[in-house]
């Protein structure tokens, strides 16, 4: 494939498209893809429609109800991030804080997730509280005044 192919858009390409348990693929070249992305929107549209099935949710929203956030560079950063939001004012075991992470794209071990909970709770930004032999942890309170 040379160079004047790729620039016109002649390179031959799969597209698929997945929404739940169905999949809509199509092959074709690059330009005609390009071309008719508007058509294939609608397509999926409809199918979404037809089968009754809830339309794609990006994944910045949130995503099957645990906190969506901006990932840090650090768990600790991240841990602090997930429970400044409402999800963090109930108490939430460690298998939930995990799944947290990881739904956000910066999953750690559980391990680790422990060692920071446990630093969050010895500098007052986090409670736990120990519930059939299992901690949970939430935010602190802020305080008005």
């Amino acid at each position: 494939m040379d160079e004047a192919e790729k620039a016109e858009g002649k390179v031959k390409a799969r597209l698929t498209v997945k929404l739940g348990p169905l999949e809509v693929s199509c092959e074709g070249l690059v330009g005609e893809h390009l071309s008719e992305i508007d058509v294939m929107g609608q397509l999926v549209e409809r199918l979404s429609e037809k089968f009754s099935m809830k339309p794609f949710k990006p994944a910045f929203e949130e995503a099957e109800g645990y906190p969506v956030i901006k990932p840090a560079k650090s768990t600790m950063e991240n841990l602090q991030a997930i429970f400044n939001t409402q999800w963090g004012a109930t108490p939430r075991s460690l298998s939930e804080v995990t799944k947290a992470l990881e739904v956000n794209g910066v999953p750690d071990s559980p391990s680790n997730i422990t060692v920071y909970l446990k630093r969050l709770v010895n500098r007052g930004f986090l409670r736990r509280i120990l519930k059939d032999g299992k901690y949970f942890y939430y935010k602190v309170p802020e305080t008005a005044g």
